[in-house]
C-alpha cells in the first residue's frame, strides 16, 4: 500500500527527530533531574512510534476505515511528539538564557574592576562609569523579562512565551551593544594614556639627548671634569 509506505516513512522521520532532541538534551547544561525527566518523555514517544511502526509493517488493511484509523494514530503520535519536542526545546533555551543572564553579573564585576584599575592610574573613567551604570540598570530589566519567560513557560501559553522570549533575545542584543560600547571607551582611554606615556617618554628622551649634547660640548671645551664645574660656578658667580 502506498499509504502504508508513506506512514512508515513519516514514523521513521519522527524516530530520527526524537533521537536528535535526545542528543541535545544529553549534551545540554540541564540538571541531572531535568535531563532524566526529559529523556523519559522522549523514550516514551520513541516507543510509541516504534510500536506503531511495527504494527504498520505487519498490517493487512482490508477496509478504508482501518487505513483512516492508522492515519489518525500516526497524526496523533506526531502531535504528541511535537508537543514534547517544543516543551524540551523551550526548556533548553530557558536554561541557556539563564546561564547568559548569570554571566551578566560576572561581566559587570569585571567592568567595575577595569574602571577601578584605570581610575587608580589617574585616568578619567567617567565615560566607562556611565556605560557601566546603564549596564547595571539593563541587568535588572533582563532579569525581569526572563522571569516572565519562565512564568509563561510553566503556564503553557506558547504564543505568549515566544513573544516574551523574543524580548529577552532583544535584551541580550542590547547587552552586547553596551559591552561593545564599554570596550571602545576602555580602548580609547588606554590609547590616550599610551599616547601620553609615549609623549612623556619622547620628552624624557629628548631631554636626555640634549643633556648628552651639552655634556659632549662641554667635554670638548673642557676635557677635565673639574674644569666643567669651575665653568658653571663662574657663570653663576657672574
Amino acid at each position: 500500500h502506498g499509504v502504508v509506505d508513506h506512514l512508515e516513512k513519516s514514523l521513521d522521520v519522527l524516530v530520527n527527530l526524537i533521537a536528535k532532541v535526545r542528543d541535545r538534551v544529553e549534551s545540554s547544561a540541564l540538571s541531572e533531574e531535568e535531563k532524566s525527566g526529559a529523556l523519559i518523555q522522549l523514550a516514551e514517544a520513541e516507543e510509541k512510534a516504534k510500536v506503531l511502526l511495527g504494527n504498520l509493517s505487519s498490517a493487512n488493511f482490508e477496509t478504508a476505515e482501518e487505513v483512516k484509523k492508522s492515519i489518525k494514530e500516526v497524526k496523533d503520535i506526531w502531535k504528541d511528539a511535537q508537543e514534547t519536542q517544543r516543551s524540551l526545546v523551550a526548556q533548553l533555551m530557558s536554561k541557556k538564557t539563564a546561564d547568559l543572564i548569570e554571566k551578566h553579573q560576572i561581566l559587570s564585576a569585571r567592568m567595575q574592576t577595569m574602571i577601578d584599575t584605570l581610575s587608580g592610574k589617574g585616568l578619567n573613567v567617567t565615560a566607562m562609569e556611565e556605560i557601566h551604570a546603564k549596564f547595571e540598570e539593563h541587568i535588572l530589566k533582563v532579569e525581569d523579562d526572563y522571569k516572565k519567560v519562565e512564568d509563561l513557560r510553566e503556564s503553557g501559553d506558547k504564543q505568549a512565551w515566544r513573544k516574551a522570549m523574543q524580548i529577552v533575545k532583544d535584551d541580550l542584543g542590547e547587552s552586547r551593544r553596551l559591552l561593545r560600547e564599554f570596550t571602545r571607551a576602555q580602548r580609547d582611554l588606554k590609547s590616550s594614556d599610551d599616547d601620553a606615556d609615549k609623549q612623556e617618554n619622547e620628552t624624557e628622551d629628548n631631554s636626555e639627548n640634549n643633556q648628552d649634547d651639552s655634556d659632549n660640548a662641554n667635554s670638548e671645551n673642557n676635557p677635565n671634569p673639574e674644569n666643567q664645574t669651575e665653568v658653571v660656578d663662574n657663570e653663576v658667580a657672574e
